[in-house]
C-alpha cells in the first residue's frame, strides 16, 4: 500500500490532501503590477477571478507547473474539511519563530509564507471533520503558538450558491511558496515531493486538545432554544461554532461597568475589517447585544468600510442579529485584539480626553 501511495503523482496527492468545495474555485492575475497593498493593514490585494467549475486534477497539474494559480475554499460542499489553517496577518513576523514554537510543542503544523509576507500555518486531519470543528482547531493552533492578528480557515459555506466562501491560495505554485522544513532555522522550504513524503496528520487526541484550547465555552444551555428561529444556515453554523468562543477575557470588557460602551465598540471596530461574511454576522450580533437598536448606526458605518456593502442587505442582516442570543459584546473586543491591540490605548486616551474623537 505504501509503495502504491508513493507512486501517485504530486498532483493526485495534493488534490487529496486539500479537499475543497466543488461549486467553484478561483485564480488570480500573475502580473505583479496589478497587485497593491492596502493602506489600512498592508495586506497585498490581487485581482481574483471566480471560476464556477469543479476542482480537477488537471487544475492541480497546472498549478504545480506554475501555469495557473489555484485558490480554493477548504470548506467542502458537505460542510466538512480536511484542513485547519491560521492566516497570520503580521507582515514583519519572523516565520522561523513560528517554526521554532511548533518544534517545541511537537505538533504536526506546517508553515508557509503568504503572498502578503505574513504566514499560513496548516494542520491536516486524518479524515474530513465538520467545518466548525476544523475552525476551532485553527483557533487552538493560534493560541498554542501565541499568534496575534489572525484569521481562521475554513469558513462556512454561504447559503447563496453563487457566493464562494473565502478561499486561500494553494502552496507550491510552480514549485514555490511551499512549506518550511520542520525545525528549520533558516526557513528553507521543502520540495513538494519531500513534503508529501513526510506530511503528518493530527491525531484525534491532538485535535481534541487543540479544540479544548480554543476559548472555553460559556454556559448557554438555558438560552439554547433562543436561536431555533434563525433560518440562515451560515448564521446558524456561526452561532453553533461561536457559542462561547472568541470572547475577550479581559475584565475591563465586562459590560455594563464600562464608562462609554458605544465609544469602546466604535474604537474596536476601527481595526476590524468588515469584508468577511462570518465575522460580519458575529460582530453585528455582538453590537446588538451591547447597544440594542441604537447600535445600528455603528454597525452600518462599520459595514460601509467593505466593498461588498449594500444598504438593504445590511438592514436585513441587522434584523437577524437582533434575534440572536448566543453572542456577547466581548466578541468585538476579542476580534479587535487579533488585529491590533493598540485600539485599547486609543480608547483610554479618548476617555481621558487626551485626543479628540
Amino acid at each position: 500500500m505504501k509503495g502504491s501511495i508513493a507512486r501517485k503523482t504530486p498532483a493526485v496527492q495534493m488534490m487529496r490532501l486539500f479537499p475543497a468545495s466543488q461549486r467553484a474555485h478561483a485564480t488570480y492575475i500573475l502580473d505583479k503590477s496589478t497587485h497593491q497593498r492596502r493602506d489600512r493593514d498592508g495586506k497585498l490585494e490581487v485581482h481574483y477571478k471566480t471560476v464556477r467549475k469543479p476542482v480537477t486534477l488537471y487544475l492541480w497539474k497546472r498549478h504545480l507547473a506554475g501555469k495557473c494559480p489555484l485558490v480554493l475554499s477548504l470548506a467542502c460542499d458537505d460542510s466538512t474539511s480536511g484542513v485547519s489553517v491560521v492566516d497570520v496577518d503580521q507582515y514583519d513576523i519572523d516565520v522561523t519563530d513560528i517554526v521554532r514554537a511548533i518544534k517545541g510543542r511537537k505538533l504536526p503544523f506546517y508553515v508557509r509564507l503568504s503572498k502578503s509576507g505574513g504566514a499560513h500555518v496548516y494542520a491536516f486531519h486524518e479524515k474530513r471533520i465538520p467545518v466548525a470543528e476544523a475552525t476551532a482547531v485553527a483557533e487552538g493552533m493560534a493560541r498554542s503558538l501565541n499568534l496575534a492578528k489572525v484569521e481562521f480557515f475554513p469558513k462556512p459555506q454561504n447559503p447563496d450558491p453563487t457566493v464562494l466562501p473565502k478561499s486561500l491560495s494553494m502552496p507550491y505554485f510552480g514549485g514555490a511558496g511551499g512549506f518550511i522544513r520542520p525545525g528549520s532555522k533558516v526557513a528553507d522550504q521543502m520540495h513538494v515531493e519531500e513534503f508529501l513524503r513526510n506530511v503528518a496528520r493530527l491525531t484525534a487526541e491532538q485535535r481534541a486538545g487543540l479544540t479544548r484550547l480554543a476559548t472555553p465555552p460559556r454556559k448557554t444551555l438555558a438560552r439554547k432554544n433562543k436561536n431555533h428561529h434563525v433560518h440562515d444556515p451560515v448564521l446558524a453554523a456561526v452561532i453553533e461554532a461561536d457559542a462561547g468562543k472568541g470572547l475577550s477575557t479581559d475584565p475591563a470588557d465586562t459590560f455594563p461597568d464600562d464608562p462609554d460602551p458605544e465609544l469602546k465598540i466604535r474604537v474596536a471596530l476601527s481595526v476590524i475589517p468588515s469584508d468577511d461574511y462570518e465575522v460580519w454576522f458575529r460582530i453585528g450580533a455582538a453590537i446588538y447585544a451591547a447597544l440594542g437598536d441604537a447600535g445600528y448606526a455603528a454597525f452600518d458605518e462599520w459595514s460601509r468600510e467593505s466593498s461588498k456593502y449594500e444598504r438593504r442587505a445590511c438592514e436585513r442582516k441587522w434584523r437577524e442579529c437582533a434575534k440572536m442570543g448566543s453572542i456577547e459584546a466581548r466578541t468585538i473586543f476579542w476580534h479587535a485584539d487579533q488585529h491590533d491591540r493598540g485600539w485599547r490605548t486609543l480608547y483610554r486616551r479618548l476617555l481621558n480626553r487626551e485626543v479628540a474623537a
